[in-house]
């Protein structure tokens, strides 16, 4: 086979085929990144497409995600047709959601409200207040015995940190009635030795 003939293979259903798998690939690779873990990539995505890839509220929780699928659901599609595959419920499965995902990205264009999970900002709100709440239970524990630790229990924070509170209290309570006693003692001890020597000087 020349390279003639295999450029005379290559239509343009195939590279539209192509181009439009590699364009959904990355559309909802980079969704992923948006929505989901905590990278510098996800943070690059969020903030550049606020500036040029910004359609309404529900961009990041609709439109984008429903544009990569219905990019590789038209792409599988296009490779199917072109490749003579005789499965009609492959091509209709593919045709189908090719349809409704365009139908979810025209949906997506009106500033309706979605449940919060399917928000970006939602997922990394939750994200932070888990990174949080992990620290502060991390940071809270008890010494005991010869520096081993024991985590206290979810929710013990402020207990905690009020049976601290009230333990030093009670420390400094004790340390100052100990130093009052033994001042007492000592001022009576003074005071007995004084009244005796008193005594033996009379007599």
């Amino acid at each position: 086979m020349t390279i003639a003939q295999a450029l005379e293979l290559i239509t343009s259903e195939l590279v539209a085929g192509v181009t439009a798998a590699v364009v959904g690939g990355v559309t909802l690779v980079n969704w992923w990144f948006v929505t989901f873990p905590d990278s510098w990539h996800g943070d690059f995505q969020r903030d550049l497409s606020k500036v040029w890839f910004n359609l309404g509220r529900n961009t990041g929780s609709l439109i984008t995600p429903a544009s990569g699928i219905m990019m590789l659901s038209g792409s599988c599609f296009l490779f199917l047709a072109e490749g003579g595959v005789e499965s009609a419920w492959l091509l209709t499965c593919s045709g189908v959601i090719f349809i409704l995902s365009m139908v979810f990205v025209v949906l997506g264009l009106f500033p309706f409200r979605l449940p919060g999970w399917m928000y970006p900002e939602w997922q990394l709100a939750r994200r932070r207040r888990r990174a949080e709440e992990a620290a502060r239970a991390a940071g809270v524990v008890e010494r005991v015995g010869s520096g081993s630790e024991v985590s206290l229990s979810a929710g013990s924070e402020a207990q905690f940190k009020s049976r601290r509170l009230q333990s030093q209290g009670l420390f400094t309570e004790t340390t100052w009635t100990c130093v009052l006693g033994m001042v007492v003692n000592c001022w009576g001890v003074r005071a007995a030795v004084s009244d005796g020597q008193g005594g033996g000087t009379d007599e």
